[in-house]
């Protein structure tokens, strides 16, 4: 079952609330969350409050949290406590005895942290609402970047700490938003999340020159933290200082319908009320931090408290989604996680790995996400071991030609045993032997970076079909020959761009034009991968006429359907299935308008 979830501070204390309780004010407000089917509180432990003295726990906050949790126990709500709170809305509070020491690797410092766990721990272990643990509230703001190393041996110490205390092994998240996935190589590895926690949680808050790249955040997010373990949108939510109601109501059913769509597990809104605490840190110089909640301080439900209510009356028994046999592969590079990488790598390929997905979701398919595995240890060779993500999908998008040798072997055998690849150009390839492993040569200046007019129709040769595509500034390209490999399209000018070589049984195709890079907006490129797909890809499950929506099967049989877009959207059965609305009616084709969500049944 789907998790509809808030994040929780009292709007009377805020992060002070255990110190400054009303307890008046926490029962109406854990009311006003049941009444909007909320099911889930995440809730803080304010560090500096709940410790005063190293070792030494304060009795009344202490006493404070019981409260709560008896309340919350009435209202039949599940809390997942946060442990670490040393950050919270653009501020860092330090315990007054921390002395600067360093959070990661100081002796005195981990030892008084994994002994105030346990004892955090061992007190909440008993209370019936505790659902599970989340570790830490976005720790990399509050510790700083440390190396993999580093994470690795801290969070295996915390983890036990936890794990150690429960006795029950509920679920423990670090908290730390997976930023690591989006790119972001602050050392917090997204394979250690996967290994050493139970799930991995995105806090996602976009901002955006495109409004498909907004609305569509959490939706890639999620997607790009899927690994092992399961993924939940741990934080999202908008404030009242940056859009209307109404603006902040569309932007809440697409992040929950994309989080649905993507496999996650909950959405868990920032946050259940809004504050008013003008004048007190950190609100006073983070003053839109006071309009995120669902409620206002009187306890009138916002625009977003109806969504979350309409999304869980229609969608809480959805149960587990279905993917397309479409993998996008994204390299370790994306996130550090090779030695001396070179660039702005995490920001470039997560544009390009957000713009696949995105586009694949607005032709209709429902692609998974496959990583390469980090190159790290002492050995001097590395065996990336079986791939199961390769015996489902059949087509493949690589996000950037800068993949290890390891995986770049693997994923050739698969291409010769039928496999078809799709291989986005960005600045540089980093494969040897180019023409035979890619039947293409490059004849440009060496290592001379190319571009192009930001205007482009490529024609295809075999169906004759033109693509438009558009930047907002120069295209990145690479000026390249056949050798062995067939020429799908030509530019303007004649030049061949796209190139297809037959390998094995499979084929590799090689888009000479990076419209996936390019900085800014784009149009054309689900016209260039629509084209793409219908020559090589795996049948479409249900059609999206137009652009801006997005499309998923459960495997209850529900079919889900979001209109992220401005212009209304037309989905139809594919060939030999059917759509029926959730009283069985069959449907010939469903209008979407802007902004709206429909689900029903889709039968093969």
């Amino acid at each position: 079952m789907f998790s509809f979830g808030a994040n929780y501070w009292s709007r009377h204390g805020g992060p002070r609330m255990w110190t400054d309780f009303d307890s008046a004010a926490v029962k109406e407000e854990l009311a006003w969350a049941r009444r909007i089917g909320i099911d889930t509180l995440r809730w803080f432990l304010y560090w500096p409050d709940m410790e005063p003295q190293p070792g030494v726990d304060a009795t009344e906050p202490w006493e404070h949290v019981a409260q709560f949790l008896e309340m919350a126990a009435r209202e039949h709500l599940t809390t997942y406590p946060t442990l670490l709170v040393g950050h919270m809305s653009g501020q860092n509070w330090d315990p007054p005895w921390r002395d600067g020491r360093d959070l990661w690797t100081d002796p005195v410092m981990v030892q008084h942290t994994e002994a105030y766990i346990r004892r955090s721990v061992s007190r909440l272990r008993d209370m019936p609402t505790i659902g599970g643990w989340i570790l830490t509230n976005e720790w990399p703001l509050y510790a700083g970047p440390t190396s993999p190393g580093v994470f690795r041996v801290w969070l295996s110490r915390m983890v036990q700490a936890v794990f150690e205390s429960d006795g029950k092994h509920r679920p423990l998240s670090l908290g730390d938003g997976a930023w690591n996935a989006m790119g972001v190589n602050n050392g917090f590895t997204l394979s250690d999340l996967h290994t050493l926690t139970d799930i991995v949680g995105p806090h996602v808050y976009p901002e955006g020159e495109e409004l498909l790249e907004v609305a569509m955040a959490s939706y890639v997010h999620c997607q790009l933290a899927h690994g092992k373990r399961p993924v939940l949108l741990e934080e999202f939510g908008c404030s009242d200082a940056f859009g209307s109601e109404t603006e902040q109501a569309v932007f809440y059913r697409s992040q929950i319908a994309g989080a649905i769509m993507a496999g996650a597990i909950g959405a868990w809104a920032w946050c259940l009320c809004d504050f008013d605490l003008r004048t007190t840190i950190p609100y006073a110089h983070h003053p839109f931090e006071l309009r995120f909640g669902l409620f206002s301080t009187n306890g009138k439900e916002k625009a977003t408290a109806s969504v979350v209510k309409e999304l869980q009356e229609a969608c809480g028994t959805l149960g587990p989604v279905t993917h397309d046999p479409i993998g996008v592969v994204v390299p370790a590079l994306q996130s550090g996680m090779i030695p001396f990488t070179r660039g702005p790598e995490g920001t470039l390929m997560t544009r390009v790995a957000g713009r696949m997905l995105r586009t694949l979701a607005q032709l209709g398919y429902n692609p998974i996400v496959i990583h390469e595995p980090p190159h790290v240890g002492p050995a001097l060779s590395v065996n990336i071991g079986d791939f199961p993500e390769l015996e489902y999908v059949d087509t493949i998008f690589v996000v950037a030609p800068r993949l290890g040798e390891p995986l770049r072997e693997r994923l050739w055998q698969w291409v010769r045993e039928g496999g078809n690849l799709y291989l986005a150009y960005s600045w540089n390839f980093w494969f040897p032997d180019l023409p035979e492993i890619l039947g293409v040569e490059r004849s440009g200046f060496y290592n001379v970076k190319e571009h192009v007019v930001e205007k482009m129709t490529l024609k295809w040769q075999k169906s004759n079909a033109l693509i438009k595509l558009t930047a907002s500034g120069l295209l990145p390209t690479v000026t390249l020959s056949a050798r062995g490999a067939s020429e799908c399209a030509t530019d303007d000018q004649g030049q061949h761009r796209i190139f297809r070589y037959a390998w094995g049984k499979g084929t590799i195709t090689v888009n000479s034009i990076g419209i996936e890079a390019a900085e800014g907006p784009i149009t054309g490129l689900e016209l260039l991968y629509h084209q793409y797909l219908s020559e090589v890809g795996p049948r479409l499950r249900v059609e999206l006429q137009g652009v801006g929506a997005q499309a998923a099967i459960f495997e209850s049989g529900h079919v889900l359907a979001m209109n992220h877009g401005t212009e209304s959207v037309t989905l139809l059965p594919a060939k030999d299935t059917c759509v029926t609305d959730l009283h069985g009616q069959v449907r010939e084709r469903v209008l979407l308008p802007p902004h709206d969500c429909w689900i029903g049944y889709w039968k093969e």
